[in-house]
C-alpha cells in the first residue's frame, strides 16, 4: 500500500496549498489518514475511494 504526505495528497487532489486538507481534518471531513508522530499520511487507496464516494451524477 502506498501512502501520501499531506503535500502529496494535496497535489494529487489538485490543490495549490495543504491548507484545504488541514481545514478538512479539523472539520472531520477529510479523506482517511493516520498520524505517525508529527507526520500525517493518507493511504492512496483510501484517498481514491474517498474521491469516488463524492462523485455525483
Amino acid at each position: 500500500m502506498r501512502y501520501l504526505t499531506t503535500k502529496e495528497a494535496s497535489e494529487y487532489l489538485g490543490f495549490k496549498s495543504v491548507k484545504t486538507l488541514e481545514r478538512w481534518r479539523k472539520n472531520e471531513d477529510s479523506p482517511p489518514y493516520f498520524q505517525q508522530g508529527r507526520v500525517i499520511l493518507y493511504p492512496l487507496d483510501g484517498l481514491i475511494e474517498w474521491i469516488e464516494n463524492r462523485i455525483t451524477t
